[in-house]
């Protein structure tokens, strides 16, 4: 994100990363993508709005097959500039399609 640009020019990177947790438990992540919803900017703020996307597969753990489950987990995003402050802050909001007991983090 750059703050000298207009918010349609901000340019999305998905990047998907399955940690030693999830690999010895047999959880792949795979095909990220991030889609821009909606942007916008008023006296105060710069904003875009995002879908991302991310496959999940349920694997036999070491081995990585075979996949039992295939989950599409979809989760909504929103990064706002604030001009006055020069600062900038990432809002994450819902989250589609998480299998029970397993819960998403967010990475430094």
């Amino acid at each position: 994100m750059c703050p000298q640009d207009d918010p349609s020019e901000w340019e999305p990177i998905a990047l998907a990363t399955t940690n030693t947790t999830g690999h010895s438990l047999g959880y792949f992540l795979e095909s990220p993508k991030l889609r821009v919803m909606a942007t916008g900017e008023n006296a105060r703020t710069k904003s875009a709005n995002y879908m991302g996307s991310f496959t999940l597969k349920d694997c036999v753990p070491f081995i990585e097959w075979p996949c039992s489950k295939t989950h599409k987990i979809q989760v909504s995003i929103a990064v706002v500039y604030n001009k006055a402050a020069d600062t900038s802050r990432v809002i994450y909001g819902s989250e589609i399609g998480v299998p029970p007991g397993l819960q998403l983090h967010t990475t430094p």
